[in-house]
């Protein structure tokens, strides 16, 4: 009843009108379904973009990260050259990393140095895969570290002999060496035949690494005495250890050591040995031997005494027939020949302020006045310093009254120096004091510039609690009339005359062991050296 109602009411519309009305509603489908899919479409494409940055972000990070790690793993291994490390064209990670150094305030790019207050490395990195659709604002990414450089305690190795040479004609005129603090006060000439007379007094150990030694008329040895060719012993000295050559000739005088010779012992006058006596041949012509003799070869003796027993393969005597012998085709060798002392090479030193770790460095030139050293000196306070004077015309003069006070330790590089007629150093506590001509020539021999010197006469004087290292190329005599120097000296040739005393104090020089003779680096020690790391962030500019 109720369906027919309805069907009842129902108009019939025409088919062309139905037709319309079905299109309408499609293309109203139609286009949510358009509408629908965009945004489907759009925020699948926002998701892959924001994916695929994410991916250059994490990758560009990554490769940044692998630039400062290269960089820091150079300069920690010492092995960086120019500061920038960059990965081959087409390797992953692809980074390019720039180190920079902070000195005096200012950023320079490079690798560090001994004056450098920081480091920063920058670096940049690549993503392997780039972003799409327009995200590519993380394809790169830029990071920078900084680095604290510590300051390590300055200490400069106090190596060496207390008078080095490289060549010297003889210590002459009274100069007198004595101990401090325990230090032994060796003498160690490279090469050249050496005298040592007068009143020379103090020297431990002699050493002539190349040539011969005459040990004559005062001097005063009290420990050994080495050559590699000839020592001659007269003028009735004592020596109270041994005597090393190749050669031995004993005129007179007494070694309370033993004597050792690679070839000879040649005796005459009336010397006396109260050790033992080790060489090829022996001829004795006078002379007490109260302890053993081994020869290798032959001994022949014509006048003196021999009281301890004689071993060789053949024996001839004169004059004397109580003497106990043991003749043998191959004789015992007797005691080995102690070690000889190696006197080392040459040690070029020229100035390089990076290898006085924490020394201020103060440049004077010009006509420097005594006023003016006094400045630089005072500029420096309590602490340590290195006074550039090379560029003073006549060099540093001090005499008549002038005294330079210094307060803390204090070298002064010049080429010239002119230290006489009452000037002095004056210091409260114990100081160290360099004195250096440089030697700017590399080639292991002494180099002396032309004007170059250093001269101490008069009665200049040191205050005792200075201790002065002299370095100089050139040839140096401390003369009469210098009351006491407490340090060293190294020098292309050196003379001890007069008066003159040496007190031997070991100094040294930055980055040297002049023991060795071998460049060490730059002073400091103490405590790790490696840059400390302050800050790591991402920039957006490798611009430092």
């Amino acid at each position: 009843m109720f369906l027919s109602r309805v069907f009842s009411r129902v108009v019939v519309v025409p088919a062309r009108r139905e037709e319309g009305s079905v299109l309408v509603a499609v293309i109203g489908v139609m286009a949510m379904g358009l509408i629908i899919a965009s945004i489907i479409l759009t925020s699948v494409v926002n998701s892959l973009s924001f994916t695929s940055a994410t991916r250059a972000g994490v990758q560009s990070q990554a490769s940044a990260d692998a630039g400062i790690a290269m960089a820091q793993a150079g300069i920690f291994a010492g092995t960086c050259t120019t500061g920038i490390y960059e990965s081959a064209p087409g390797d992953v990670p692809e980074y390019r990393a720039e180190v920079w150094r902070e000195v005096a305030g200012a950023w320079e790019q490079g690798c560090p140095a001994a004056s450098a207050t920081a480091i920063k490395i920058v670096a940049n990195g690549g993503a392997e895969a780039l972003g799409v659709a327009g995200y590519s604002s993380r394809d790169s990414s830029t990071v920078e570290a900084v680095y604290q450089v510590p300051v390590p305690p300055t200490t400069i190795a106090a190596t060496g002999a207390a008078i080095y040479a490289f060549s010297s004609s003889g210590f002459t005129g009274g100069g007198h060496l004595y101990s401090v603090n325990g230090s032994v006060p060796d003498v160690h000439v490279l090469s050249g035949n050496v005298t040592c007379n007068g009143g020379s007094q103090g020297i431990n150990n002699l050493i002539v690494g190349d040539g011969n030694l005459s040990i004559v008329a005062g001097c005063q040895v009290t420990g050994s005495a080495w050559a590699s060719d000839k020592v001659t012993i007269a003028g009735g000295i004592t020596v109270p250890g041994s005597i090393i050559a190749n050669l031995v000739e004993l005129q007179n005088g007494t070694v309370n050591g033993s004597v050792w010779s690679a070839t000879d012992v040649i005796t005459s006058g009336w010397p006396t040995v109260n050790g033992a006596v080790i060489a090829t041949n022996m001829t004795v012509a006078g002379g007490v031997f109260n302890g053993p003799i081994w020869l290798r070869n032959h001994m022949a003796i014509s006048n003196g005494e021999a009281n301890g027993h004689v071993t060789a393969k053949t024996l001839t005597k004169k004059n004397y027939m109580n003497i106990s012998s043991t003749l043998s085709p191959t004789p015992a060798p007797g005691p080995p020949t102690p070690a000889v002392p190696v006197v080392p090479n040459w040690v070029d030193f020229d100035y390089v302020h990076s290898d006085w770790t924490g020394f201020a460095q103060s440049t004077i030139s010009g006509s420097c006045s005594v006023t003016t050293l006094r400045n630089a000196v005072n500029s420096f306070g309590a602490g340590p310093g290195v006074v550039d004077a090379r560029g003073c015309t006549g060099g540093i003069v001090i005499n008549g009254s002038d005294k330079v006070t210094i307060s803390g330790d204090v070298a002064i590089i010049a080429n010239k120096f002119s230290l006489t007629a009452g000037g002095g150093f004056a210091a409260a506590g114990n100081k160290r004091l360099w004195l250096i001509n440089t030697d700017d020539v590399e080639n292991s021999a002494p180099t002396c510039a032309p004007g170059a010197s250093i001269k101490i006469e008069g009665d200049f004087d040191f205050s005792p609690g200075i201790a002065t290292m002299i370095y100089t190329p050139c040839a140096i005599t401390i003369a009469s009339g210098i009351d006491t120097i407490r340090g060293q000296v190294y020098a292309g040739s050196a003379t001890i005359a007069g008066g003159a005393q040496i007190g031997f104090v070991p100094v040294g020089l930055p980055g040297v062991d002049l023991t060795a003779g071998t460049n060490t680096g730059g002073a400091g020690g103490g405590g790790s050296t490696d840059p400390e790391l302050v800050s790591v962030r991402n920039i957006s500019s490798p611009a430092p």
